[in-house]
């Protein structure tokens, strides 16, 4: 039987790890292309369903954790620096709003719009980068 922490450090390991590969997955899918090229940069944001699990069935230290390890393995993996600050500061960003919105029951409606306001939150916390 594995202690509390041992079962802790696992479970997030498998979450990182999921992250990772559904963020491979995000840019092996050309979004941007499908939509007739208008879009580039576009993503699902599969890796962020991970994210939001965190934000309602973990606590928020763990979600940081998360976010923070996915940001900078994949930035290490498959971009930049440069694409590691953006991706930081979005994510810090929309994490912050999905927990502002969480609430304490997870209806579908709540979970959504609590997805939504993620993705908006990041989309803003790059163009803030950007402005930087």
């Amino acid at each position: 039987m594995m202690s509390g922490q041992t079962n802790r450090i696992a479970r997030l390991s498998i979450m990182i790890a999921l992250m990772l590969v559904l963020g491979w997955l995000d840019r092996a899918i050309p979004l941007g292309s499908i939509l007739g090229g208008s879009l580039p940069g576009v993503k699902l944001g599969l890796a962020n369903t991970v994210l939001l699990y965190a934000v309602y069935l973990m606590n928020p230290g763990s979600a940081l954790l998360l976010l923070t390890a996915k940001v900078l393995l994949s930035g290490w993996l498959f971009g930049s620096f440069s694409a590691i600050l953006y991706s930081l500061s979005g994510g810090i960003l929309s994490l912050a709003a999905m927990l502002a919105l969480r609430g304490r029951n997870p209806a579908p409606g709540r979970i959504i719009l609590t997805s939504v306001a993620g993705a908006m939150a990041h989309n803003l916390g790059q163009i803030l980068m950007a402005a930087a």
